[in-house]
């Protein structure tokens, strides 16, 4: 395929006239500015790409065009031999409250071994904290007592717990009771 004059629109102003040939062949840079398609696809992959600049077909290589990709909207973007991943890397109040729970399965299953409760020994998990950790225990609660083998989850300190302690979750204080069943 042969792209024309209207497919280079694009092309950035600051590149200026492309330059003429040298002796010995084209050695020229294209810094391309227009979202990835198939035909520079296929120029990753190693094919040509052909263009007709001022009615003649100039044919380019990998090595005579020079691609930028650019992320947009704020992602995160990386790209390797023809294939380019975009995450989107700000994290929801979902993915902020799953990473909660996820730290408390480590602090609770930790607090296990350190009381010496044996590792099938089945729990009662009590917990006293603020707004967004208890949403998350709300949220993340079966979760969280599948991993700690808890059979309850207490908002609030148990009692009769046999092994408590205050912990830092990302910047919030939780205070967390365990009880052997």
């Amino acid at each position: 395929p042969v792209l024309d004059g209207a497919a280079l629109a694009a092309v950035a102003d600051a590149a200026g006239p492309l330059p003429a040939f040298p002796p010995g062949g084209v050695h020229w840079s294209l810094l391309l500015q227009w979202q990835v398609d198939q035909e520079v696809l296929r120029l990753l992959a190693g094919e040509s790409l052909d263009l007709a600049v001022n009615g003649q077909i100039v044919s380019l290589s990998g090595e005579d065009i020079l691609v930028q990709t650019e992320p947009i909207g704020g992602l995160a973007v990386a790209g390797e031999k023809g294939v380019t991943v975009a995450v989107d890397p700000h994290l929801t109040a979902e993915l902020v409250q799953e990473g909660f729970a996820r730290d408390l399965v480590r602090i609770v299953n930790t607090m296990r071994k350190d009381a010496g409760f044996d590792i099938s020994d089945r729990i009662a998990l009590g917990y006293s904290a603020d707004e967004e950790i208890g949403e998350a225990m709300t949220r993340f609660g079966e979760y969280i007592k599948g991993e700690t083998l808890a059979t309850r989850l207490e908002d609030g300190a148990l009692d009769d717990a046999d092994y408590e302690k205050t912990v830092a979750v990302d910047e919030h204080q939780v205070h967390l009771s365990l009880r052997k069943l």
